[in-house]
């Protein structure tokens, strides 16, 4: 599913996750590849493959990634890639 990265967005996912108001949150979902033994041992709730392989044969399972920035990014404040350090910080 495709996320929205706006500056309306950014503010809202680092409010909801408790950063001050002038906070940003920029989350990125980037597919990468599994070993296959790994992918195998991934179950969904009927018992089938959770991480089925793609067209090239690779095991391929999404992943979430947050940046968190003290202000505007643009504006170069100081960022968080660990929300127990960003939360401490703020």
């Amino acid at each position: 599913f495709p996320t929205t990265n706006d500056d309306t967005a950014q503010i809202r996912l680092a409010r909801a996750m408790g950063y001050p108001p002038s906070w940003r949150v920029v989350r990125n979902l980037t597919q990468i590849p599994i070993p296959e033994y790994l992918a195998k041992q991934m179950v969904d709730d009927r018992g089938g493959a959770a991480v089925p392989a793609n067209d090239e044969g690779l095991y391929m399972m999404t992943t979430v990634q947050d940046r968190i920035y003290a202000g505007d990014p643009a504006s170069q404040p100081d960022g968080y890639y660990n929300h127990a350090a960003a939360l401490l910080a703020s």
